[in-house]
């Protein structure tokens, strides 16, 4: 016999109930001291922040890699402000942006950067920006060429096994 006092209820059953969902990103991001914690928290979220900022800023933040634009700096403040995000939170999802490979290859190929509205602006791309896009990019490339590691001869088998010479 079941216990009466923990016995499913009618909502147990009632599978239209649908639980409230968690906020998305889109809810401000609280701003708390802890400027580690909400970076950590804005790279686990990356995926979501940057879908709502290609939503609000299409032309800044576009889907595909051939429209990417370098931004103009100085843009933390002003996306935090206008999504209600904490600044550290902003500044971890705009540098995950930032170091994807369309994004440096934009900061190869153009002279000046861009505002949200997709505009170009009279900021220039400096030197500076385009040694750490080119670093960035060969990490990257580096980072897809290496092979797969491989076990030592002998690791894992129990028993060495001669060369194969066919």
């Amino acid at each position: 016999m079941t216990d009466p006092r923990i016995a499913p209820t009618a909502e147990y059953f009632d599978h239209s109930v649908v639980p409230p969902a968690p906020d998305p990103p889109t809810a401000a991001a609280p701003l708390t001291p802890d400027h580690k914690s909400e970076a950590k928290r804005a790279y686990r979220e990356a995926r979501t922040a940057i879908a709502l900022l290609q939503q609000r800023w299409p032309a800044a933040f576009p889907e595909g890699p051939q429209q990417v634009r370098p931004l103009i700096a100085g843009l933390t403040p002003l996306i935090a402000a206008a999504l209600g995000w904490s600044r550290p939170y902003t500044r971890a999802v705009l540098r995950t942006w930032k170091l994807r490979p369309a994004y440096c290859r934009a900061v190869l190929d153009h002279p000046v950067r861009f505002d949200l509205d997709g505009n170009p602006t009279d900021q220039p791309v400096d030197e500076d920006a385009r040694t750490r896009a080119k670093i960035r990019l060969a990490a990257w490339v580096s980072k897809r060429r290496r092979p797969a590691p491989h076990k030592a001869p002998g690791v894992g088998s129990g028993a060495l096994q001669a060369p194969d010479h066919r």
